[in-house]
């Protein structure tokens, strides 16, 4: 299949090398920029873990956190953290509220540093709110959405070159969709297969007319990928 991706460019390599092993051709054309955001002095003092919630967020990472446990949403976020040099104590498949019920299975109280992006999902912050933990989010990146429908989308879609396209989080599905529509070519998606991250993301990209919104078994890449070859 010939399948677009949208995330941002940072991930997206990763993201075409496995759709290339299972046989498809990716087509990267991303709808968010990722933009750093520079962090003020890290005070250490109280904080009991360090958390990362996207690969995005692993430059931010400062050397006064060395000695602190470091968590991981994502096995492709804790990849990043490793690659970086950076030991990662624990990693929850999921999303921020599965992290929660890690953090209170394994951390008693204190403070928990989260860098993450400017706009948070509210997993983390709810699943802690009756712990003895305290969410301190910082802003690490910005994630800036595209300004236009890129032009390769543009092209591949009014040339029905495209079997599906890729959709990783409710941002992204809401922004992709919205510039299809804005560029009046709604109707070109219909032989498309949306392969969607999680329900939330499936619910977002519904107003495009697809021919099929497959949802992933798991919030990972590898069962996304794994959903194009659904049999349905």
């Amino acid at each position: 299949m010939r399948v677009l991706v949208t995330r941002p460019r940072e991930q997206a390599a990763a993201t075409a090398d496995l759709l290339r092993r299972r046989g498809h051709e990716p087509l990267v054309d991303p709808v968010l920029v990722i933009e750093p955001v520079p962090l003020l002095p890290l005070d250490v003092d109280g904080v009991a873990a360090a958390v990362v919630t996207s690969a995005n967020a692993v430059p931010a990472l400062a050397e006064t956190l060395r000695g602190l446990p470091l968590y991981a949403v994502g096995t492709a976020t804790s990849a990043a953290a490793r690659a970086a040099g950076w030991p990662v104590a624990g990693t929850a498949a999921g999303d921020g509220a599965t992290l929660a019920r890690l953090l209170t299975a394994e951390l008693r109280s204190g403070r928990i540093l989260h860098l993450g992006g400017e706009d948070t999902a509210p997993g983390l912050a709810a699943g802690l709110a009756r712990s003895g933990l305290t969410l301190d989010h910082r802003v690490a990146y910005r994630a800036l959405a595209v300004p236009g429908l890129p032009p390769m989308t543009r092209e591949l879609l009014e040339a029905r070159r495209l079997d599906a396209v890729l959709l990783m989080s409710p941002r992204t599905a809401r922004i992709w969709c919205g510039l299809v529509r804005d560029a009046e070519l709604a109707a070109h998606v219909a032989p498309l297969v949306a392969a969607c991250l999680s329900e939330a993301v499936a619910d977002a990209a519904r107003v495009l007319p697809w021919r099929q919104r497959r949802v992933a078994l798991s919030r990972d890449q590898t069962a996304l990928v794994d959903s194009l070859d659904d049999p349905r």
